[in-house]
């Protein structure tokens, strides 16, 4: 025979089920809001030999970075305040194609940042970002090869290059002018994992911090 206590417990339970399902479904509903410009606003271009398209990365893995780095920057040193759990920091996204991301970094409320800038090296993709998403000159036309990393606290890419050649120069690029102490989101990279320059950040895998 269940006991009163089985029968709550087994009540609460469902009652969390309930609940959980109603979130997951207004997840959706709010992720394919966020993710509806890549369906009709993405302009249908060609990139040079050795670079990727337009290629958006996955929401929840984006948020998983976050909510990592959210747990992990307070311990952090480097990334102290007095005030609060972590200073204001500066973003850059290498390769931001139509500000997608960008937008998400300045309406996120995890990490408080005071810069948030991207670059593609495509014009059009720029053009979209400043018009859907209003970045204005925080969206701007910029090769990764030649850009200087040194003014930012946080540094985010999904890999801009398709040869894998072209990757690890810009990959040793970014970590030879990005500042000590400065965290890089590295998604899908070619040497980061090896190299000596930097060290892992995080639990994700995705981020490096540079030594």
């Amino acid at each position: 025979m269940i006991s009163f206590d089985d029968e709550r417990f087994i009540e609460d339970l469902s009652e969390i089920q309930k609940r959980y399902l109603n979130l997951s479904r207004r997840c959706e509903m709010y992720r394919a809001a966020l993710e509806s410009p890549d369906k009709w606003a993405v302009p249908n271009i060609e990139t040079k030999d050795g670079q990727f398209q337009y290629i958006p990365f996955d929401l929840e893995g984006l948020a998983d970075i976050f909510m990592d780095l959210a747990d992990t920057l307070p311990d952090d040193p480097d990334f102290s305040h007095s005030r609060q759990p972590i200073r204001p920091l500066s973003l850059v996204e290498v390769g931001c194609g139509i500000g997608r991301n960008l937008n998400l970094f300045r309406s996120q409320e995890m990490i408080p940042l005071s810069k948030i800038v991207g670059f593609d090296i495509v014009p059009e993709y720029i053009d979209v970002a400043r018009r859907i998403y209003g970045f204005g000159n925080n969206a701007f036309v910029q090769d990764a090869m030649t850009f200087e990393y040194t003014g930012f606290d946080l540094i985010f890419f999904y890999r801009p290059f398709s040869d894998d050649a072209l990757e690890a120069a810009f990959e040793e690029k970014l970590m030879a002018s990005a500042k000590p102490g400065s965290v890089i989101l590295g998604l899908n990279t070619e040497t980061l994992h090896t190299s000596r320059l930097v060290a892992e950040f995080g639990t994700t895998g995705n981020c490096y911090k540079k030594l």
